[in-house]
């Protein structure tokens, strides 16, 4: 459900801009305001349900999510929107960083938390894909406020199981204070570099407010740091951050993530522009990936990193990314789908789907209990920065590409499929990094011998 919200209200904020008379840049603050609090709140949310229970905030963050979606369907203005989308990020930052510390607690067997990873990463998977899909047939068979409004049967089915599900025996009482100084400082200062990175493709580096919320990140991430070294109970403990699978494994997570906005995005540009597939024809284009990746995930990625460990499935997952990524790399002007496009696709539907689910798992392998909230929470947050990032980036990337092939004399396409391929590459080195990050990273960690039973 959050992860479909990610994307669904992409394909329909054409719609959505017509009927508030929105302007462009409302329209961007519609996806924003989703996005800012779903990676600024997730490290406060998971402390949260670290000191008061995984299972409290998760229910809790399902309730702030369907209030959230109750007035994104319900707005009689594009104010109103923009603050319900808000709401909605900050209840997906709680379910989010309450899911994955409540499968480790549930799962006490290596085997039985590589499944319940793999079959978590298979449904993001799908909800990744199924939101470009859902969203243009929804917005078109019903009405654009149908996209969130599907979300309250969900979210109401989740609480009529949860008896069922015996989520209370997740829910804790506190045993110190939360140290509020220094997630609060933490909080913001990710509020502010989300605001200024989401910011960039319209502004400029050098504008005084860009500066200003620069400078108050750094300032408050440096506040944090200095508040957590010297707290008696930190609210995010330094340690995490010198431990050194958990450590590895974000940076290559930040690396895959970055590759894989990169896929999406740029794939599905060049899929409309160079070659001129209609919305749904790109998203069922995307459809062989999801599928692959789904299959992978959940049917072998639990055997690949039992048998393999941490170091082989991540080395080659990352390796197969790559692979899949160069083969979009080299797709000419009028590509042929099943010669150029359906083998990238199963390439990176195949990476992604066996080696997810092990490096997630891997990376909270050797986290204490009490901090599997904050960490997941610090995990996800890293993604998703990371992947806003190298949007940015590579939307930056390929525009002087384009500019400078043009200025060659080159004709439109040919220009806008050079811009692709050079952010294709860029994505390439970046998972290759990945693969050989790992290598030297994780030669140690062993999931079947000790790593998950922990």
């Amino acid at each position: 459900m959050i992860v479909i919200d990610s994307t669904i209200v992409t394909v329909a904020l054409p719609t959505i801009g017509e009927h508030f008379r929105a302007s462009e840049r409302s329209l961007v603050w519609i996806v924003n305001a989703y996005l800012i609090p779903y990676g600024a709140f997730m490290p406060l949310s998971g402390r949260v349900g670290d000191y008061f229970g995984h299972g409290r905030a998760y229910l809790i963050g399902i309730a702030v999510f369907l209030v959230g979606s109750l007035l994104c369907g319900l707005a009689p203005a594009i104010g109103v929107l923009i603050g319900a989308r808000v709401a909605q990020g900050a209840g997906a930052a709680m379910i989010l960083a309450a899911s994955l510390p409540l499968m480790l607690q549930e799962c006490e067997s290596a085997s039985a938390r590589a499944t319940a990873f793999a079959f978590q990463y298979s449904t993001n998977a799908i909800g990744g894909s199924a939101g470009l899909l859902l969203g243009g047939l929804i917005t078109q068979a019903l009405d654009w406020r149908w996209i969130f409004l599907i979300n309250i049967p969900i979210g109401i089915l989740v609480y009529v199981i949860s008896p069922i599900s015996n989520l209370r025996k997740f829910q804790t009482r506190p045993e110190t204070a939360i140290d509020a100084g220094g997630i609060t400082a933490l909080t913001i200062s990710l509020v502010l570099a989300t605001m200024v990175i989401l910011s960039l493709p319209g502004t400029n580096w050098s504008s005084p407010s860009t500066l200003l919320s620069l400078a108050g990140s750094f300032t408050l991430f440096a506040l944090f740091v200095i508040i957590e070294s010297r707290a008696k109970c930190p609210a995010v403990p330094l340690a995490l951050f010198v431990q050194h699978t958990y450590a590895a494994g974000t940076i290559i997570l930040v690396l895959w993530t970055a590759s894989q906005v990169t896929w999406l995005f740029m794939s599905a540009l060049y899929l409309q522009r160079v070659l001129q597939y209609e919305p749904f024809r790109v998203g069922l284009a995307f459809l062989p990936a999801t599928l692959t990746m789904a299959i992978f995930s959940f049917r072998f990625s639990t055997r690949v990193g039992l048998r393999f460990g941490l170091r082989g499935a991540t080395t080659v997952a990352s390796l197969i990314i790559a692979g899949g990524i160069g083969i979009l790399g080299r797709a000419p002007v009028n590509a042929s789908f099943w010669v150029d496009v359906l083998p990238a696709m199963i390439c990176l539907g195949l990476g992604f789907g066996i080696g997810g689910s092990p490096l997630l798992l891997g990376i909270l392998s050797g986290v204490k209990q009490s901090h599997h909230g904050v960490a997941s929470g610090i995990v996800s947050t890293s993604a998703v920065l990371g992947g806003t990032i190298a949007l940015a980036a590579m939307e930056s990337v390929a525009s002087s590409r384009v500019t400078y092939i043009r200025a060659q004399g080159a004709n439109p396409i040919l220009a806008l499929t050079s811009g692709y391929h050079f952010a294709f590459m860029v994505a390439m080195v970046l998972a290759t990094l990945a693969a050989f990050l790992a290598m030297i990273a994780f030669r140690q960690i062993d999931m079947s011998r000790g790593a998950l039973k922990r």
